[in-house]
């Protein structure tokens, strides 16, 4: 762990330095098992069928997955249906983004790049949210359903996020900031 953190630190250093800018990086802050409420996913349809996980580094691998044992339990449990969504919404060849988030009022959906729906598939895969009890699902910014407006807490407060929006990985990370 600690040759990674300080990998992950140089990284930033580097990325940091060749723009021109100096200053100190505090320590990485690590991820607690079952705690990562925001997870971004790649998915690609092949011969073999849909693939849902992750790129492998240096690569356009995409390794599936069946348990990601940094997320938190609501993702890891729907991974299956994440994946069959991400097969009805797929329209293309390439590979396309699939970004979940845990909101208060279920699992919020944005994907990008996935290619043009036509109304048929914008139906099927509105029936499935319905069914699947998704909160949202959008497509490159263009909410397709919403039956529950996802909300998270800041500070005791509900506050509904935007398609795709930029959070924390953890609740934790919130606090941090």
């Amino acid at each position: 762990a600690e040759a990674y953190h300080r990998w992950k630190r140089d990284k930033v250093a580097h990325a940091l330095n060749s723009k021109g800018i100096t200053c100190d990086i505090d320590a990485l802050v690590s991820c607690a098992p079952q705690t990562r409420r925001r997870v971004v996913f790649t998915a690609r349809r092949s011969e073999a069928g849909m693939r849902l996980g992750f790129v492998r580094a240096l690569s356009s691998e995409i390794i599936s997955i069946e348990e990601c044992p940094i997320s938190l339990p609501e993702i890891v449990a729907k991974l299956d249906r994440l994946k069959a969504l991400a097969e009805l919404v797929c329209a293309t060849t390439k590979s396309f983004r699939m970004t979940v988030t845990v909101t208060g009022s279920g699992l919020d959906v944005a994907v990008h790049d996935s290619g043009k729906l036509g109304e048929n598939q914008r139906r099927v895969a509105s029936n499935f949210v319905i069914a699947q009890g998704l909160a949202r699902l959008s497509i490159d910014g263009e909410v397709i359903i919403e039956p529950k407006k996802p909300v998270v807490m800041f500070g005791g407060v509900a506050v509904a996020v935007p398609p795709g929006a930029f959070l924390q990985a953890t609740e934790h990370d919130d606090r941090l900031f």
